[in-house]
């Protein structure tokens, strides 16, 4: 079930707390740092957040888009949802695993993705 707006902006900044602990204890394990090593870490979490937040934008849509009937392109008629089927993508923020709902029409035999299904990614 697609998270709502606020469970949205709790999860988020669970994560983003969670990513800031992180870097905060690595400092403290580290001693000193260089510029470099802050600038890496800083670089590596934004990237981590950026995965985060693409998969929470697309969660969302998807829930969206489920809320919509989906009609055959083909025939017309309603079909019937027949599972998920995974998709690798490569995104500007990170490789994601999108998993898309697959649909079936029952009058005429088509597969459908329709556009904007998804359900979620890995990164």
């Amino acid at each position: 079930m697609p998270l709502t707006r606020e469970e949205m902006k709790v999860f988020l900044s669970a994560e983003a707390d969670a990513m800031i602990e992180k870097i905060i204890t690595e400092r403290e394990m580290n001693g000193e740092i260089t510029l470099d090593e802050i600038e890496e870490m800083v670089i590596e979490a934004g990237r981590e957040f950026q995965t985060v937040l693409t998969e929470a934008m697309i969660e969302a849509e998807e829930g969206a888009s489920r809320q919509k009937k989906t009609i055959c392109p083909e025939c017309g008629e309603k079909m019937r949802h027949r599972g998920y089927r995974d998709k690798p993508l490569v995104t500007r923020t990170g490789e994601v695993i999108l998993r898309r709902a697959y649909y079936r029409c029952e009058t005429c035999g088509r597969g459908f993705f329709p556009p904007g299904s998804t359900v979620g990614a890995q990164g």
